[in-house]
């Protein structure tokens, strides 16, 4: 391991915490990697969320964050080939493929709350008849599930064409 003048050092220990499992969740609803950062998308009027990430990387990584915005999209990005690592190790890389760790799904349930919290304020919306969470990852799914059954909620899976979903634009460029 090499460090360089500009090099942050990051704390040793990282918490298993509600604050961790928040950031995951956010991560597993509108996180990518890139080559040597994380990024996590919002729309621009989810500020107390936006906020929240921001607040959550300094606390647990001591990490400054950067927003860009595009448009009706903010960009949060995590500069940290270290964070960068950990998280695609823990949780993967796109949305097909993100999953919650399996030593996540024995957690307590006072950590697991954050986790679908920050998940369902993501990817998460309420209709009429219920509240939905819209994912890609059939493994994220099915690990959401888990979690939620320890919950003693019973959740329904439906599968979409993404034909489907896209008939009716939406309001994030389009989609």
């Amino acid at each position: 391991f090499q460090t360089t003048y500009t090099s942050i050092k990051l704390k040793d220990e990282i918490l298993i915490d509600g604050d961790f499992l928040r950031l995951a969740g956010y991560y597993l609803a509108e996180g990518s990697i890139s080559k040597n950062e994380v990024l996590i998308y919002f729309n621009k009027k989810e500020i107390d969320y936006i906020e929240d990430v921001k607040n959550l990387v300094k606390k647990i990584f001591t990490l400054e964050t950067s927003i860009k915005e595009y448009g009706n999209i903010v960009r949060i990005t995590i500069r940290s080939k270290l964070v960068r690592d950990l998280f695609l190790y823990l949780f993967g890389k796109n949305a097909p493929l993100k999953r919650i760790p399996h030593f996540m799904l024995f957690l307590p349930l006072y950590k697991q709350a954050e986790l679908i919290k920050g998940i369902y304020r993501g990817d998460g919306c309420i209709t009429p008849k219920h509240f939905e969470i819209v994912l890609t990852s059939e493994t994220l799914v099915y690990g959401l599930r888990d979690v939620l059954l320890r919950f003693g909620i019973i959740s329904g899976i439906m599968k979409a064409k993404k034909e489907v979903l896209n008939r009716v634009p939406g309001d994030i460029g389009g989609r």
